[in-house]
């Protein structure tokens, strides 16, 4: 008999462990959750505080859970009752939804747990957790909550499921009915496009079932995306804003105050600004000394442009523009200094929403000074810091300007 050698024995083992871990291995499909937060009670959360909640909780779960999959609800929940979410946890293309409910009081919270299985039509989880007297529930302290109390709750729960056990649909097609202002390009994900008619109204057939991203875009309205599943037939409205053709500033450039006003001639992408930065009083930030005064006031002029969409949550920007700078001295209310008259400033900021028409915005704002004589020039400044001095300029490298923006 022929002897078999121990390597080809041993390559031939380990062959057949491994074709017969490919045949025995089911293929895993992982579970999506969709997440819903209402409220009830006196806690009078706003929708903004509502959203900002609803979406920390989301990545906090997301993080304790990688192979869960959570969605947010396809469209505002209106109806937190067993059959309402089961019905929104379809239109959403999930298997499985978690509603929490806050109440008690921003500093004393209550959350009431409710959640289901739609495969196997079981309650999952069903509990409420009382939090003890603590930090008060706010826009400030919103983002950086991290759920540990209720991303507990996941664990062991909505594990991942084989294929088989799946519901499987037939690919096919569905007519999504978007209602919207009249002349709205819509732009789906994948590229398709539609133009709103007269009625208001634009009626879109789509592969099925599948996520999409719709982008609402009209000349005179904020540009609007919205994220849905669509599994079926189904209609969506969509809200359009008017855009914004003015803003008002209120800044601190430094410790100066200072007031803009800017128009956008292209709503929003490009503005131009016209403002002033008074140096009569400034913030001192020194103990022995609160407010301090130069009898000077910058007038400025500029254009820029923003980089980035305006549904961004943070919006950065760019300008270029000139000022001039005037002294009080006695008997001239307002005259051209003649140490440095005029000069040239570029603006590099960033803006954020901090409600639903202002903005907090902070800027970089270098500014060349054009001076005849900048000996003389150095010798007035308070602070050396920051300053470059040429011939016949000067560059201050360190301003900054932080502010509030009003859109109107």
């Amino acid at each position: 008999m022929q002897r078999i050698r121990p390597a080809a024995l041993l390559l031939f083992l380990l062959a057949a462990s491994f074709l017969s871990g490919q045949e025995q291995s089911p293929r895993e499909t992982p579970r999506r959750l969709m997440l819903g937060v209402a409220q009830s009670g006196s806690i009078g959360l706003t929708d903004e505080e509502l959203t900002i909640a609803s979406r920390s909780m989301l990545l906090a779960l997301q993080e304790t859970r990688a192979d869960l999959i959570l969605v947010e609800p396809a469209r505002r929940l209106a109806d937190p009752s067993d059959g309402g979410m089961s019905q929104l946890v379809e239109e959403s293309g999930a298997d499985c939804w978690m509603l929490v409910d806050i109440s008690g009081s921003k500093s004393e919270l209550v959350f009431r747990i409710h959640s289901r299985d739609i495969l196997s039509g079981s309650t999952v989880i069903d509990t409420t957790i009382r939090r003890q007297a603590g930090e008060e529930l706010s826009m400030m302290v919103l983002p950086y909550e991290r759920w540990q109390d209720l991303s507990g709750l996941l664990a062991g729960a909505y594990l991942p499921r084989e294929a088989t056990d799946l519901p499987s649909r037939d690919p096919g097609s569905a007519v999504l009915i978007v209602r919207v202002l009249p002349g709205t390009v819509l732009t789906f994900s994948g590229g398709t496009k539609a133009t709103v008619g007269l009625d208001g109204a634009a009626e879109v057939t789509l592969p099925v079932p599948a996520a999409y991203q719709i982008q609402a875009a009209l000349r005179g309205s904020s540009t609007v995306k919205e994220s849905l599943f669509i599994q079926s037939n189904r209609a969506l409205a969509i809200e359009q804003a008017r855009v914004p053709r003015f803003a008002i500033d209120a800044s601190a450039l430094i410790c100066w105050p200072g007031l803009a006003v800017s128009f956008f001639p292209l709503p929003e992408w490009m503005f131009v600004r016209a403002g002033l930065t008074t140096y009569i009083v400034g913030l001192a930030f020194r103990p022995e000394e609160l407010f301090f005064s130069d009898p000077l006031t910058n007038l400025d002029l500029l254009g820029g442009i923003y980089v980035n969409p305006a549904y961004s949550p943070v919006r950065a920007y760019a300008g270029l523009g000139g000022f001039l700078r005037f002294v009080h001295a006695a008997g001239w209310p307002m005259r051209l200094d003649p140490l440095a008259p005029a000069g040239f400033e570029a603006v590099l900021g960033i803006e954020t929403p901090i409600g639903a028409s202002a903005r907090f915005f902070a800027e970089y704002e270098p500014m060349l000074y054009s001076t005849a004589t900048p000996e003389l020039l150095r010798s007035t400044q308070r602070s050396r810091a920051g300053w470059i001095f040429f011939s016949r300029a000067a560059l201050q490298l360190l301003s900054s300007r932080i502010g509030i923006r009003w859109l109107r």
